[in-house]
């Protein structure tokens, strides 16, 4: 995702200079003379931009009532302000309304213009990082949950429900694998299939077809560990892995949840 930067001053030099400030470091711009513009633009492109610098002084809705309303429809996007303001009460006012991540003063200043964007936009991606883990956490809880149900009406059956056990993971979107430490056999889903052209689920360990998956799977039994912040290169896409050790009763299970990298 490109760094997409809205500014918003009614003073289209001071829109100029900003742009010109920060145009040698590859961002993308869109510019508004005022607040209704700039919630027209936030209507098409919301998903693209990442930062928004607003001008609090402005004719009919101030910059500071218009971060308001991003934080209300659009809170993903880092806001900043450009104040004149040298009451700190203002200031304070200004900032806690609208949640602002920086305000910048006027006249602006071309260091600072430039640190605060930077920063912006770190957070913004720390954030949807963040978001995004979470997401991963909870979807992952949910079919450990589900799991755990498996497993316990399967010891009370005294047979293992591979069928259903399968279900379970093949409806979720998130490509993954599973490696029962006692069988030493591993589950992929159908998310993970269509990334490793394979078609089957259930491979041994020591046959499973990708080396660099089959040595950290037994790394992690080896180890009993978890790993983070690794990679894989499928097709020559790089992957984040996720990997966790899961408890359920007597058995253990290690899992991979796979995710695209963006670059």
């Amino acid at each position: 995702m490109k760094n997409t930067i809205l500014i918003v001053d009614d003073d289209e030099l001071t829109l100029h200079f900003i742009e010109t400030v920060l145009s040698n470091k590859n961002y993308v711009f869109f510019k508004a003379l005022d607040s209704n513009a700039a919630l027209d633009i936030l209507k098409d492109n919301h998903e693209n931009i990442k930062v928004i610098i607003a001008d609090h002084i402005m004719p009919g809705i101030l910059g500071g009532e218009l971060l308001q309303i991003v934080k209300t429809q659009y809170p993903q996007i880092v806001r900043m302000v450009c104040t004149a303001y040298d009451s700190v009460a203002n200031i304070l006012d200004l900032l806690n309304k609208g949640e602002i991540f920086r305000y910048i003063t006027k006249p602006i200043k071309d260091i600072e213009l430039i640190s605060f964007t930077l920063q912006a936009l770190e957070y913004y991606d720390s954030t949807q990082e963040k978001y995004k883990l979470l997401n991963e956490i909870s979807t992952i809880d949910k079919i450990l949950e589900k799991t755990n149900i498996v497993l316990n009406a399967s010891k009370q059956h005294k047979g293992f429900d591979y069928f259903e056990f399968s279900g379970i993971f093949d409806s979720c979107d998130m490509p993954i694998i599973i490696c029962q430490k006692e069988t030493q056999r591993v589950f992929c889903n159908r998310a993970l299939l269509q990334i490793m052209n394979l078609n089957i689920n259930w491979f041994d360990l020591e046959k499973f077809p990708n080396v660099s998956i089959r040595n950290k799977l037994i790394s992690m039994i080896q180890s009993n560990s978890i790993f983070q912040n690794d990679f894989i290169l499928l097709d020559s896409q790089y992957y984040n892995l996720n990997l966790n050790v899961a408890d359920f009763n007597d058995d253990k299970f290690y899992f991979i949840g796979i995710n695209k990298m963006e670059f």
